[in-house]
């Protein structure tokens, strides 16, 4: 991963989804996570307390979460899942700085400690000119055990650590930052995959990540969704 091209995208975050949601207008929602999903009245319950009706679900995030908050029957998912190996989740932090503050160009690993535990980040530094007005990117990403990524409360606690640990070793950090960005990632690579006969996992669920394929293929994590994507866009196709 660290030996390939890292491309980052020239816009920032915001405008990217900007763009995703500009056709859906108002029904694009954010901040919505899924707390309960209902097959029977075809309801989306989230955790702001507001419910949403729907026709069909098409699901793109975890299978695990799916199984979390997917009301009723789910021995037969349970079964496919156990097929998944574990995976460990991230943290990646991403600091607008002013200046450059990393001795390397490459990639840098931090050492911390956390309580009893003995934590490695990795960081690098935007390897290209700084962009206007001086200000340039810092990516830090810390990988945790799937016991702590299913509790938020623990995830933010590590957070919280880890930039702590930065500024002790980079003093400098915390009056350069210009803008932050926190990402919790909570499954990375090196995850296995079920084979299931259909995208259809459940009555109107649809499920097209990366833990599930439909046809063998050599294909992995974000390249497995997009075919997913790809067999579920000719699904509707082929009922027009």
């Amino acid at each position: 991963y660290l030996g390939q091209n890292f491309f980052h995208p020239n816009d920032d975050f915001s405008s990217f989804i900007e763009q995703l949601a500009h056709p859906l207008h108002k029904h694009f929602q954010f901040n919505k996570e899924v707390t309960g999903i209902d097959p029977i009245t075809k309801t989306i319950s989230c955790l702001d307390g507001s419910k949403h009706t729907y026709d069909q679900v098409v699901w793109c995030a975890h299978f695990r979460k799916l199984l979390r908050v997917l009301n009723g029957k789910t021995e037969l998912l349970a079964k496919h899942l156990k097929r998944l190996a574990e995976s460990r989740a991230g943290i990646n932090i991403d600091f607008e700085v002013k200046n450059r503050l990393l001795p390397t160009r490459n990639a840098a690993v931090f050492q911390f400690r956390y309580k009893d535990q003995r934590l490695n980040a990795i960081g690098v530094e935007e390897n290209r000119p700084a962009r206007e007005g001086g200000r340039t990117h810092q990516h830090w990403m810390l990988f945790i055990d799937r016991e702590v990524a299913d509790d938020k409360e623990e995830v933010a606690k590590y957070v919280r650590a880890m930039k702590r640990e930065l500024q002790k070793e980079f003093p400098e950090l915390k009056e350069n930052i210009c803008k932050e960005k926190i990402v919790f990632l909570p499954a990375l690579t090196g995850e296995g995959f079920a084979d299931l006969p259909s995208l259809h996992i459940a009555d109107s669920i649809i499920y097209v990540g990366p833990q599930i394929q439909t046809i063998e293929t050599p294909l992995m994590h974000l390249d497995r969704t997009l075919s997913n994507c790809r067999i579920f866009d000719a699904s509707l196709s082929s009922q027009e």
